[in-house]
């Protein structure tokens, strides 16, 4: 088996809270997060604000440290790595941020913004620099008369071309995106994710591509992670994810898309109450105080990732052999790899 361009395990994230030494409190922002990114692939990560996605971007950039777990990119763990080592590195890993205004500094132009990594990298003279530079603009779509512009003076649309301009100039291995559409027109949105799936293939880049909207991340993406609450709950194909979704976090979000047939529209599961507070964790599977499905065991323990075929994995009890009998009628389990489920709780199944 091939080894994988980015592999994240068991990855972390706990942030301190201030207060009185014995009032102190803690958020945590991701829980045991394992993903893996072959070459090539492009997969998204979806789920509601706070679920901890910007944070594994952050993670997986080198910009900020887990708390547990590590990232390896090529084989390597890049926060492990000296400072030298981890430079070169990130010529191989850039970014596109969701906040083009803030992600520019106001006062350069757009020459200096796309001439800067090139100069950081000593890549280059001086005028094979400006030449990469405008060659990048006019692949993203962009003319010569941008290069002396601010960020001010660009719309949102011309601003995120010149974020994935410079995001590709270096010739990454890896771009993480996070949430790059979020801020635009529904009509500029289309042509930015257009260019984004062209410039993939014509480049052969690797995403890891994280949105609210899922029909962006169907249109983008081969696989997708859902998160909530700082844990993938689901993660599989991209078809096999929408086709049959089955957590109930999964399947809630998958219904809320808008569909112009009526016909096609799937049997809903309600989402109950609020999401609970970062501080304040629910206890067992975190997503039992939402749910319309929930068993007594849910409150109890967390459920493990279960797989249901080679891809395609839930964080669900139901997908457990022994509560088979008692499934809702949408859930279609496949072969489990293991059954974690305990005695705890076995006796009392019931829907709340």
């Amino acid at each position: 088996m091939r080894e994988p361009l980015l592999e994240i395990r068991d990855v972390s994230k706990v942030f301190p809270l201030g207060g009185l030494p014995w009032r102190r409190q803690q958020i945590e922002a991701l829980s045991r997060v394992s993903l893996t990114l072959q070459r090539g692939e492009s997969l998204g990560i979806v789920g509601e604000s706070g679920s901890g996605k910007s944070t594994l971007c952050r993670i997986v950039l080198g910009l900020a440290r887990p708390t547990t777990g590590q990232v390896l990119f090529n084989g390597g763990d890049i926060h492990a790595m000296a400072p030298a080592d981890l430079r070169r590195q990130r010529r191989q890993m850039q970014a596109i941020f969701q906040d083009t205004a803030a992600s520019f500094n106001p006062r350069q132009s757009v020459r200096s913004v796309l001439l800067a990594p090139l100069e950081v990298h000593q890549i280059g003279t001086r005028e094979s620099r400006l030449q990469q530079v405008v060659e990048v603009l006019h692949h993203v779509g962009l003319d010569n008369s941008m290069l002396d512009r601010h960020p001010h003076g660009l719309s949102g649309g011309q601003r995120q071309r010149v974020a994935i301009a410079r995001a590709i100039l270096l010739r990454p291995s890896l771009v993480v995106a996070d949430e790059p559409t979020s801020a635009l027109d529904v009509s500029v949105q289309a042509r930015i994710l257009n260019l984004l799936r062209e410039i993939r293939q014509e480049l052969q880049l690797t995403y890891l591509f994280v949105s609210h909207n899922l029909g962006v991340i169907r249109y983008v993406c081969d696989s997708v992670a859902v998160m909530y609450l700082g844990q993938v709950v689901e993660h599989g194909p991209i078809a096999q994810v929408f086709a049959n979704p089955q957590h109930p976090y999964t399947r809630a979000l998958v219904n809320a898309i808008p569909l112009t047939d009526p016909a096609r529209r799937g049997r809903g599961v309600p989402l109950l109450g609020e999401v609970s507070s970062g501080t304040h964790m629910p206890s067992g599977c975190r997503f039992h105080t939402r749910c319309s499905v929930r068993m007594e065991l849910c409150s109890a323990e967390a459920p493990a990732l279960y797989a249901l075929s080679n891809e395609h994995r839930a964080a669900c009890f139901w997908h457990t052999p022994r509560f088979a009998n008692g499934r809702p009628d949408w859930i279609e389990a496949g072969q489990v790899a293991h059954d974690g489920g305990s005695a705890a709780g076995l006796s009392a199944v019931q829907e709340k």
